[in-house]
Order: C-alpha cells, then sequence, then structure tokens
C-alpha cells in the first residue's frame, strides 16, 4: 500500500499504473474497493480521481450496461496522440492552402490592375487597387496566424509531453525516497522530533513548514 502521505499527482500516478498492469476493464464497484488500497485513498474519493485521469485523457471510460467501465491500455495513449497530430496536420495543411489560394488571388488581382491601366486612362484601376489592398491584407493576416500556428508544432507538443512525463516520473521517484528515509530516520531515532524537523527542513527547503509540515505540489 501506498504511504497516505503522497500528494494527489503521485496517487494519480500510481492509479494510472495499476490500471496499465491489470490490462483488462474495471467496473466502478471492482475499482473503490481497490484503489484504496493502491492508493491510499478514501473510497469516497475514486470517482474523483478516475474523472481527473480521464479528462487528462489518461485513461478511458465506457458506459456499459448501468454502470461505467474504466480501462487504460498503453496501445489506446498511442492511438489518442496519432489523432492529435493528424488533426494538427490537417488544420496546418488547410491553413497552408488557405494563404496560397489568397497569394493566387493578389496575383489575379495584380495583372488585371496592370490591363485596365494600360487599357484606360487609369481611372477605372482604382477598383483594382483597392482589391489589391483589402487581398494583401488578408494575406499577411494568414501569413501572421501561420507564425502563431509553429508555435503548435505538433512534434514540439509530443516533445514537451514527455519532458513533463519524464520530470513527473523524477519527481515521484525523489518524493518516495524522501518518505523512505523520513521512515528510516524515525525507526533510528524514534521520539527525536527536533532532529526529524530538521531532517525535513534540508530535504524539502522552502516547501517545508514546520507548523504546516510538507507543502504538496
Amino acid at each position: 500500500m501506498a504511504p497516505k502521505s503522497l500528494p494527489p499527482l503521485a496517487k494519480q500516478t500510481l492509479i494510472h499504473s495499476w490500471l496499465q498492469k491489470s490490462g483488462t476493464a474495471h467496473n466502478i464497484r471492482d475499482l473503490e474497493k481497490m484503489l484504496p488500497q493502491v492508493a491510499s485513498i478514501n473510497g469516497m474519493q475514486v470517482k474523483d480521481y478516475l474523472q481527473a485521469l480521464s479528462d487528462e485523457g489518461k485513461i478511458c471510460v465506457e458506459k456499459i450496461g448501468s454502470g461505467n467501465w474504466y480501462w487504460s491500455f498503453p496501445s489506446e495513449e498511442r492511438r489518442i496522440h496519432e489523432r492529435t497530430l493528424t488533426k494538427l496536420k490537417s488544420d496546418r495543411d488547410k491553413l497552408l492552402a488557405s494563404t496560397d489560394d489568397l497569394q493566387m488571388q493578389v496575383t489575379g488581382a495584380q495583372e488585371a490592375r496592370r490591363n485596365e491601366m494600360t487599357a484606360s486612362d487609369g481611372s477605372q484601376g482604382l477598383d483594382a487597387v483597392s482589391i489589391h489592398g483589402i487581398l494583401q491584407h488578408e494575406v499577411e493576416n494568414l501569413r501572421q496566424e501561420l507564425r502563431n500556428f509553429r508555435d503548435c508544432d505538433p512534434a514540439e507538443i509530443l516533445m514537451k509531453q514527455k519532458e513533463i512525463d519524464t520530470v513527473r516520473e523524477g519527481a515521484q521517484r525523489w518524493t518516495n525516497n524522501i518518505y523512505i528515509l523520513e521512515g528510516y530516520y524515525a525507526e533510528l531515532c524514534p521520539g527525536d522530533r527536533e532532529g526529524l524537523d530538521v531532517l525535513r527542513r534540508e530535504l524539502y527547503g522552502e516547501s517545508y513548514d514546520e507548523e504546516e509540515g510538507f507543502e504538496e505540489l
């Protein structure tokens, strides 16, 4: 059983890992029995943790019969990332196509303007000049939108997600190590509250308050 003092994010990680390792779908009644032991949470909190994981797209939930069933397969996560990547690429391609189309319209308007200026004294070319200005403005807006869209490069998003997962796993690992070290010290020096507070200040730094304890991130 996990330590009860783990932060909520660490408990979500334990639940997510357990669901993946189980390799099957579970109904809510089974999860309300099992997850309190897996993540040291109250049975009334099970639905809240499942909802949080579902909102983040880490687990799947489907209503089957009279109740909801929950599961998390690694292959399902890959499909979610692939669908997101495909949609982003499709949106980018549509934006590029719109930019090319408007550029063609600008080119056509410029050509029409030159023809009108050649065939008349220039008075009829004013409309073409106006159209050219409008289209040029629209093209510039689309180019700016395309530059903004590059900040949402699918490859960059996936790389950042991997970095977040790596940092999260590292934080979880060191959090567990700290709790293990606390427990070991408490066994070696039972009742040494002052020494334990000194150890916690060294481990937690500014995140530790002597009255309120460790501030969960």
